[in-house]
């Protein structure tokens, strides 16, 4: 059941809600994104501060998109318009009773498929489920080294099995010869600076095929249609700067001497210190028209930290074309609040 005006989703975008449901005349597309990001739901058996979600556990499984609806109403238009990738998340993906049905279904509509859990429910079970699906990219959650640590950063004492679980999983993979490739998601914060270089060492140890980087961030709605002031940046003392630093300088470095494990250019890791050292500084180009968010709802985002623009139940196409979202468009062009162009930008190219 789709709640594209239902009471309580009024309730918490009543701006959105009103701009969603108007008679609009239509804009000429600017370009069709690259990559759909889905969120197949919001739940999450986790309770990560990082977290960019809005609504943590806010939406019930009976108010999800089910499998046919996604196929119909998100795939298929998407994949008309020409969008070639897809990126399915969450929450916690695995919560998603429709997870492997959505996963075959994607194959058949974009020429990858990327999607990102904690690593939790990657089991016995569900190895050998996600590596026969073929999907091209599993990226897997990890903040610290240590099971203290990732207990206090994901907010849950079941941590233990995560590192376990990557390993079983990158060693099935290579046992089968499946082609998915094992991306580990790292958020820096203080909390874990000082865990980091040796998680990428245990990282490279198992033989993960890539990490991606990025930085704690105090997520909130970015954009809003009436405006909303953005907190003031943290100040980050300079023990943690410095750590920062070598951790940078340490990662270049392997990247000019071959290691792929890195993805991102150079500029993205020094990018990624400006935004903890000086962020009122850092000026790049928000890459949120590369993707389109929609979430467990049908609920479509200019960007994951935006209020709702728009809905599938309008079709993707009279989105892209809305004045809502060429607002957006316009908002972006002035935007440096997140990292460094799309800070969820996956390894996909």
């Amino acid at each position: 059941m789709i709640l594209s005006n239902s009471e309580d989703t009024s309730k918490r975008y009543p701006l959105a809600d009103e701009a969603i449901g108007k008679t609009v005349t239509a804009i000429p597309l600017i370009q069709p994104p690259e990559i759909l990001h889905l969120q197949v739901t919001e739940r999450c058996n986790f309770a990560c501060p990082k977290c960019y979600l809005p609504e943590l556990n806010a939406t019930p499984p009976k108010s999800e998109l089910t499998p046919q609806e996604i196929q119909e109403k998100v795939f298929l238009p998407a994949a008309e318009i020409g969008v070639k990738k897809v990126v399915i998340t969450g929450g916690e993906p695995f919560l998603y009773r429709g997870l492997f049905e959505v996963l075959e279904t994607a194959k058949e509509y974009f020429s990858e498929v990327f999607v990102g859990t904690s690593g939790f429910f990657l089991d016995e079970r569900n190895i050998p489920r996600i590596l026969e699906t073929e999907v091209d990219f599993l990226q897997v959650s990890l903040d610290a080294l240590s099971n203290e640590l990732l207990d206090k950063l994901m907010g849950c004492s079941m941590v233990k099995r995560l590192w376990p679980n990557l390993e079983n999983l990158v060693s099935e993979r290579n046992r089968r010869g499946a082609r998915t490739r094992v991306v580990v998601a790292t958020v820096i914060e203080r909390d874990n600076i000082h865990e980091i270089p040796a998680l990428l060492d245990r990282c490279q140890a198992i033989g993960v095929d890539s990490i991606t980087l990025q930085a704690y961030h105090e997520y909130d709605t970015i954009y809003r249609a009436e405006g909303a002031e953005w907190p003031a940046c943290p100040d980050y003392d300079e023990a943690f700067l410095q750590q920062l630093s070598d951790l940078i300088e340490q990662v270049i470095d392997a990247k000019q001497n071959g290691s792929q494990l890195f993805p991102h250019a150079e500029e993205y890791f020094r990018n990624l210190y400006t935004f903890f050292a000086d962020r009122p500084s850092l000026r790049v180009r928000c890459q949120a028209d590369d993707f389109l968010f929609v979430d467990s709802r049908g609920f479509i985002r200019g960007c994951l930290f935006s209020e709702p623009l728009g809905h599938i139940d309008q079709g993707l196409s009279a989105y892209l074309t809305s004045p809502q979202y060429h607002r957006f468009a316009d908002f972006k062009q002035d935007c440096h609040l997140c990292t460094h162009g799309c800070a969820y930008r996956p390894p996909m190219d």
